[in-house]
């Protein structure tokens, strides 16, 4: 605990030092600004928010000192010598000791890296644990319920515990999100090959007993993941009139080469196929579990967050298209795109030529999914060049425009969109279903399992230890899932 003390006084008398001499710079230039340069209106508000806000921090800083240096060692031998940190962590052979005791703390005046260090668990200002995992829709769940007033600490972390941990930390102790009801996603992604001492020390971040929401799905459908893919390099994301849209939409390297027998032998391993294996290492009250292909798609989602709105006290989802709408699997990659339209472009493009202005504008019409569209900058045309939006494959397709270019989106531009975008769905819906021949689907998994009797053996093993609790807990949603109960038929 000593070295821990010496360590992070000296870190912090560090950085309160640099912000003091921090605050005199800018203190001196909001000075000078103020007397010399009066008219610099921004500047000087810029500086007068920078000092206001440094005095703040350091406040912090000071209460962060005054915990390490009089409070954290005598809080400690307290805690040590106590009953329920004999009988709870000494008995029971904890691997994690917490330094203090996490029911008595002020998390406010702890840093995340110290609190990492200390081995505490996050604070408990968190409302609800969402596992999920890799290829489970986990995305559109998390997006869904922000559309119902909640917030979500971050997700696509990278592998590093104390990274995930203070990230989580200081999301939760953030006095901006205070009031708000937050979710923390647990999400077992297929590139976090935990070992299991790493895995039950994840698990250890999350000791408030809270309701848990486990997302689930047909494990061949997680299996698809057997046709992954990078994008090609130098594949544009911005085009003309002018380049080759065929070779513009050709923008797919699979990670295994559209090869199954490759594909299956690194998909079939536990860090792959993890769905709910994470319940058994946290503490929980209530757990409830979401079938992606039977709750989340297009026809039910809304219906389903209305009823998760009302379960958790959000405010009742509102704008059913949103949740009416999904990135389809297999447009997933092909958006979002931008088509630089200009003048000149267009005018050539409709064969009028003589109406070429010499400097006038263009615009830039960016082609995305409703659901990714949260940028307030832009103005929907879809209407405008479509006649409404394009519903494809279970995806909504929209077209915007910057709000400030909207004004140079004159007639010719107009109708040169109308006519290109004609063209466009057409090249679109040709690459996707070129993309979808080349693909595997989970027959072509389960006929080759058939085929390879130790893959599928294996397959089974991992399982039947990964699905025992959703089968115990609900076993309608697994009697629901088509593939897997195809595969169990087979022993």
């Amino acid at each position: 605990m000593n070295k821990i003390i010496f360590k992070y006084c000296s870190k912090y008398l560090l950085m309160q030092t640099k912000m003091y001499c921090k605050y005199i710079v800018i203190h001196i230039k909001y000075k000078i600004y103020r007397i010399f340069k009066p008219k610099s209106a921004n500047k000087i508000i810029k500086y007068q928010r920078r000092c206001d806000e440094i005095p703040k921090n350091i406040t912090i800083l000071k209460k962060q000192l005054n915990f390490i240096l009089l409070q954290m060692k005598q809080q400690s031998k307290i805690w040590f010598s106590s009953r329920e940190f004999k009988e709870k962590y000494i008995n029971a052979n904890h691997p994690y000791l917490p330094l203090l005791n996490p029911n008595n703390l002020d998390y406010e005046y702890i840093p995340a890296d110290l609190a990492w260090e200390l081995n505490l668990p996050l604070p408990p200002k968190y409302n609800l644990i969402i596992i999920s995992g890799s290829n489970m829709g986990h995305n559109a769940l998390l997006d869904f319920f922000q559309k119902c007033g909640a917030k979500r600490g971050q997700d696509h972390l990278p592998k590093d515990l104390k990274q995930i941990y203070t990230s989580f930390y200081d999301f939760l102790v953030n006095p901006a999100n205070a009031d708000d009801f937050k979710i923390l996603p647990f999400v077992q992604y297929s590139y976090l090959d935990y070992t299991p001492d790493e895995f039950k020390r994840y698990c250890e971040f999350f000791t408030n007993e809270l309701p848990i929401l486990v997302q689930v799905r047909d494990p061949f459908i997680k299996l698809l993941l057997v046709n992954d893919f990078n994008f090609k390099p130098n594949k544009p994301r911005n085009f003309t009139l002018n380049d080759n849209l065929p070779e513009i939409l050709d923008r797919f390297e699979y990670v295994f080469g559209l090869d199954l027998e490759v594909g299956l032998n690194e998909l079939i391993t536990p860090y792959n196929l993890r769905q709910s294996t994470a319940i058994n290492g946290l503490q929980k009250s209530k757990i409830d579990f979401i079938d992606t292909d039977n709750e989340l798609m297009p026809n039910n989602a809304y219906e389903t967050m209305k009823k998760l709105a009302k379960k958790y006290k959000l405010k009742e989802p509102q704008d059913r298209a949103f949740f009416e709408g999904i990135m389809e699997q297999d447009i997933f990659g092909l958006v979002p795109l931008t088509l630089n339209l200009s003048r000149q472009d267009a005018c050539k493009y409709l064969g009028r030529e003589s109406e070429i202005v010499r400097g006038s504008k263009g615009v830039n019409i960016l082609i995305t999914i409703y659901q990714l569209m949260q940028d307030i900058g832009y103005i929907d045309i879809s209407n405008e060049i479509w006649g409404s939006n394009w519903l494809y494959k279970g995806s909504d397709i929209r077209l915007y425009v910057k709000k400030g270019e909207y004004e140079f989106f004159d007639e010719i531009i107009k109708q040169a969109a109308i006519k290109y975008f004609e063209y466009f769905k057409i090249e679109f819906m040709k690459r996707v279903e070129l993309e979808i021949q080349k693909r595997f689907t989970p027959t072509d998994i389960l006929n080759y399992l058939k085929k390879d009797k130790t893959l599928a053996q294996k397959l089974k093993n991992l399982l039947d230890k990964e699905l025992e609790c959703v089968k115990q807990m609900r076993p309608d949603i697994v009697e629901s899932w088509e593939y897997y109960r195809k595969f169990e038929s087979m022993f």
